[in-house]
């Protein structure tokens, strides 16, 4: 029984279920159609021969003539082929007998105006033949055939078929059991793959020589999905340790001033600045654990359920809110913002999205201004954050999404590295996407477009 879970043995045994049918089949075709026509042969032949034989013969008065010489020897006759001649008039009296299975010969039956062709022991061919005359029959030609070499012929075919048949079932089994061996090798190696692969070592690969039959884009496919499941497993791991850093450093901070204040009495006023530290790194603390639960529920696909908004609306907002923070470094702020760019979606996470962008625009310039501009066409929403700040090096552009990835830490002490990366998974959210374009020394373009 565990042979049989075998799926090359399988595949082997169908094989050769599948050949011993196809030959069987076909040999029991090509033996009965051999014999058929072998058979219709010696007929043809016994009726060329009774043919000449009737038309040898006369009839006078209704009676048939017995003819002064039917054949002038044996051996004429055997030279057609005739092993025994019989010519009876309606009576059944015979004219004519001649050789040497005449007697094996079977007793003519009257009334029949057709030939009529027997097979009879031992081995003999027999065709009957009516001498007709004006529609009536006036008596029988009958002439015998030896089938002995018909038959040695169809025996001898037997033979090579029964002999035949094990040597093709062999091959078919030896070549259906190598065929499914070639064609399993890469399931095995997939399965040998599979098996290495574990959490902490994602780097096999099943390797594959490019194909594009079924089994190459299976491997290939199968490669691709580890690759990705690497990568995943890469990032968390990264995020894990990131996030693991970032929270340390607050509660470390709360820690050292917890440790020094308890040292020795405190004065109110030293008191109060501590707990004016230890407030500070609370809300540090608290805006790392909040940027961290909404990238949780991001990850997870939770997120309120979609309403008909405005995006020029929440721009607007957005815009208002940062608006003293860039007049209080001298920044102007300007917009161009086409009406009616409504769409669906979650106005809190959106908002969060023009504030985190529009806020580092701000942050990171130091003079000049920030232009927003909206509009839609083909068939999208186009929204575009431009200023003239310090900008990115084209180098670190592809990581900017990246999670805790912060281009300067020392410009970006008082962020986590998160802001861009929870825009663009609320961005995806919606369908859309998020790119940027940027200079250093010259300024930051933010394109970000939504399905119409």
């Amino acid at each position: 029984m565990r042979l049989l879970r075998n799926l090359r043995l399988r595949f082997a045994l169908w094989a050769t279920a599948f050949v011993f049918a196809a030959v069987a089949l076909y040999g029991a075709f090509a033996f009965f159609t051999m014999g058929f026509f072998l058979h219709a042969s010696a007929r043809d032949s016994l009726r060329l021969a009774a043919d000449q034989i009737a038309a040898s013969l006369e009839v006078e008065s209704g009676r048939i003539q017995s003819p002064e010489h039917l054949w002038e020897t044996s051996n004429e006759r055997a030279g057609h082929g005739l092993a025994a001649v019989r010519v009876v008039d309606k009576s059944g009296a015979s004219i004519v007998r001649d050789g040497w299975a005449e007697p094996h010969m079977p007793a003519i039956s009257g009334g029949s105006l057709r030939p009529n062709f027997r097979l009879v022991e031992p081995d003999l061919a027999v065709l009957s033949l009516p001498i007709v005359k004006d529609g009536i029959a006036f008596g029988f030609v009958q002439v015998a055939q030896s089938t002995e070499a018909l038959e040695r012929m169809l025996k001898a075919l037997l033979l090579v078929l029964a002999c035949s048949l094990p040597i093709f079932l062999f091959g078919s089994a030896a070549s259906g059991y190598f065929l499914a061996t070639r064609l399993l090798k890469p399931i095995d190696i997939m399965t040998r793959t599979a098996r290495r692969i574990s959490e902490e070592d994602l780097s096999a690969r099943i390797g594959l020589p490019p194909s594009d039959d079924e089994l190459g884009r299976l491997a290939a496919t199968f490669d691709e999905m580890l690759e990705r499941l690497e990568g995943s497993f890469t990032r968390y791991r990264q995020f894990t340790a990131d996030a693991s850093h970032e929270l340390r450093t607050p509660v470390a901070v709360i820690n050292a001033i917890l440790e020094v204040t308890k040292r020795r009495p405190r004065t109110v006023e030293e008191y109060q600045a501590a707990m004016r530290d230890l407030e500070a790194a609370t809300r540090r603390l608290e805006a790392l654990v909040s940027a961290l639960m909404t990238l949780s529920r991001s990850d997870m696909g939770a997120s309120a359920p979609f309403a008909h908004i405005d995006l020029g609306d929440l721009l607007q907002g957005s815009v208002d809110s940062l608006r003293p923070l860039a007049e209080e470094k001298g920044l102007s702020i300007s917009m161009d913002i086409a009406p009616g760019l409504e769409m669906p979606g979650d106005s809190d996470a959106l908002i969060q999205v023009f504030i985190n962008v529009i806020g580092n625009a701000i942050k990171y310039t130091k003079c000049g201004g920030v232009t927003i501009v909206a509009g839609e066409g083909e068939g999208e929403i186009r929204i575009e954050v431009r200023d003239s700040g310090i900008g990115i090096a084209a180098a670190e552009l592809p990581r900017i999404f990246d999670r805790f990835y912060r281009v300067e830490r020392s410009r970006s002490a008082d962020g986590f590295g998160l802001g861009l990366s929870i825009a663009r998974s609320i961005v995806e959210r919606h369908r859309g996407s998020i790119e940027v374009e940027s200079d250093l020394n010259v300024g930051t373009i933010v394109r970000i477009r939504f399905p119409k």
